[in-house]
């Protein structure tokens, strides 16, 4: 393969290298789901995340996703994300209320 070549074809927005490893790693992956998150896994997902949050270090989504087959490691981080922006939303609620919805005008 040339890399370098590739790179220079993007425009040199990337590197050779990152070209290169993100061809391996598409390459040993399986596709990533396009199925809808169910509330079991969703469950799950916080359940694998606690020990992390308890220790305060870094969540090691790479080894989170091996116990989510058909799950990248950014869809992992993505759904964790939208959990806990919805768990942020629903404390609100709970402390102020329900926030009115946006009207346009």
């Amino acid at each position: 393969r040339q890399w370098t070549k590739i790179a220079e074809l993007l425009g040199g927005s990337r590197s050779h290298s990152s070209i290169k490893a993100r061809w391996r790693r598409l390459q040993t992956e399986p596709p990533a789901s396009d199925q809808p998150w169910s509330p079991e896994e969703d469950r799950r997902l916080t359940i694998e995340v606690q020990p992390y949050l308890s220790k305060g270090t870094y969540i090691a989504w790479i080894s989170i996703k091996s116990r989510f087959p058909g799950w990248s490691d950014t869809q992992l981080r993505q759904k964790w994300e939208t959990i806990c922006r919805k768990r942020q939303r629903e404390e609100q609620s709970a402390r102020t209320g329900p926030t009115p919805k946006r009207t346009r005008e």
